[in-house]
């Protein structure tokens, strides 16, 4: 893994553009966990670095990110919090990868997805399978990409009924479309620019807000990414028709006819990124 001065030479024009935001940024000291704290297991502190240090991601705020989330994780590993490690490798594999350190992201978003397994996090460890398939596609690895979303348990489930208690959730599910119309970037560009990253973080942060079509929306969320991943693997291998099925399978899967969740935003973008996949097939069998 590439030490954090090399991080840090990398982050340099970065830092530069943001100079203005970040000028503006109170630093945030870290505080370490008492040790009577990290004996009796308390992890509340490390999970409140954890989210500071995430923020600082969206800000775009490399550098001192890096040293909350390394320190988050450390806190997590102390007090034996396998899925607090996780997370907090996951934002680690975010982190790099914002900084095109594809090879480094991998290795954080592998021991992330060791982590939600054994914390018994299927889904959480479903979109690690995505992100870990989404740094292999970028370093031109396409069969190792492929390995890992066919890793991914990502039935396709049935749709959800209307009637009944989804008809008593749909309330708290409009709620959450606030939150949800906020993500943005799932798909632009080609099948093989789309970023499969970025529909898997928008998935994380969408899925707390489904209250009680919760289950069922984050099964479409690991479906409609896993046939999006593959379909952009097979559009690199100009395997044109099982591309074309596997964007239309994510297609019909974030269809706007779905009772309840058809309407949310994530599953808006799938269908975006579901449609730009078929458009580029479509133009490339053109010809053009």
């Amino acid at each position: 893994m590439k030490s954090r001065q090399s991080l840090g030479r990398n982050c340099v024009s970065l830092a530069l553009l943001a100079a203005v935001v970040a000028s503006q940024i109170v630093a945030i000291p870290i505080t370490r966990t008492s040790a009577s704290a990290l004996a009796a297991g308390d992890s509340s502190q490390a999970a409140a670095i954890l989210a500071k240090g995430r923020a600082l991601i969206r800000q775009s705020n490399a550098e001192q990110a890096l040293g909350l989330l390394e320190e988050a994780l450390r806190q997590f590993n102390a007090v034996g919090d396998a899925k607090g490690a996780a997370a907090a490798h996951d934002a680690l594999g975010d982190l790099y990868s914002r900084q095109g350190q594809f090879e480094v992201a991998l290795q954080h978003y592998k021991d992330a997805n060791q982590g939600f397994k054994s914390s018994q996090d299927e889904y959480d460890a479903n979109l690690m399978l995505a992100k870990i398939g989404e740094m292999q596609f970028r370093q031109g690895k396409i069969e190792d990409s492929r390995y890992a979303y066919s890793q991914m348990d990502a039935r396709r489930p049935e749709n959800p009924n209307p009637i009944g208690q989804a008809k008593a959730a749909e309330s708290k599910v409009n709620k959450g479309k606030g939150f949800l119309s906020r993500a943005r970037g799932i798909a632009t560009g080609t099948p093989s620019s789309s970023t499969a990253s970025s529909a898997v973080a928008t998935g994380q942060e969408a899925a707390g807000e489904v209250m009680g079509a919760r289950a069922i929306y984050r099964r479409f969320i690991i479906y409609s990414i896993y046939e999006l991943g593959i379909g952009r693997v097979d559009y690199e291998n100009s395997q044109l028709d099982s591309a074309k099925q596997h964007f239309q399978n994510s297609l019909n899967a974030a269809g706007n006819n779905i009772p309840l969740i058809g309407n949310l935003g994530q599953m808006r973008r799938f269908r975006v990124a579901a449609r730009t996949g078929l458009g580029d097939i479509a133009f490339k069998r053109a010809g053009h």
